[in-house]
């Protein structure tokens, strides 16, 4: 899976590192290596604590993507751009509703859990795969290496927002515990 992954980036040799292409492929790296993991053997408190990284790391890339990436898609007026941009929200909310069975569970080392990951990281494959040979083209088809290089620093920003507001409340929650 990743040579087929990698084989479509070649593409981004020499562009901006700001560039959304390389920030999304950066989250995608870590994403596919944690449910890598999450699929293999049993890990009791140490797969709760790559679980709750995962999870927070989708969520953060997930909602700035929908924010800025398929924003940016749908605001194109391309059919196609609106298209995928449509059903890419709509992938995230199915991974959303299995990361919410997950959170529940109290065994992640049970088979019912194990099921879960490896259909998460099918799922997460898929779409990962739909985008480096799809959206990325669209990408380049519909914004300039500037407007490119804009939306990598937005969604970055975006997932920093997102990331620091979850934790606000864990960390309250921990110094009163």
């Amino acid at each position: 899976m990743k040579e087929l992954l990698h084989s479509l980036l070649g593409t981004l040799t020499g562009t901006d590192p700001r560039d959304i292409r390389h920030a999304l492929k950066r989250d995608h790296d870590e994403l596919l290596e944690l449910a890598e993991a999450l699929c293999e053997g049993s890990g009791g408190a140490n797969r709760r604590q790559r679980f709750d990284r995962f999870r927070e790391l989708l969520r953060a890339h997930s909602r700035s993507e929908e924010r800025t990436v398929y924003r940016a898609l749908q605001r194109t007026g391309a059919e196609e751009a609106k298209d995928f941009a449509n059903e890419g929200e709509v992938e995230h909310g199915s991974v959303d509703a299995l990361l919410a069975k997950l959170s529940r569970m109290r065994d992640l080392d049970s088979e019912k859990a194990h099921a879960h990951f490896q259909v998460i990281k099918e799922m997460l494959e898929h779409h990962i795969e739909e985008e480096y040979g799809e959206m990325f083209g669209l990408l380049s088809q519909h914004f300039s290496a500037e407007e490119l290089a804009q939306l990598g620093e937005r969604f970055e920003s975006a997932k920093g927002s997102l990331a620091t507001r979850h934790r606000k409340p864990l960390a309250r929650e921990e110094a009163t515990a």
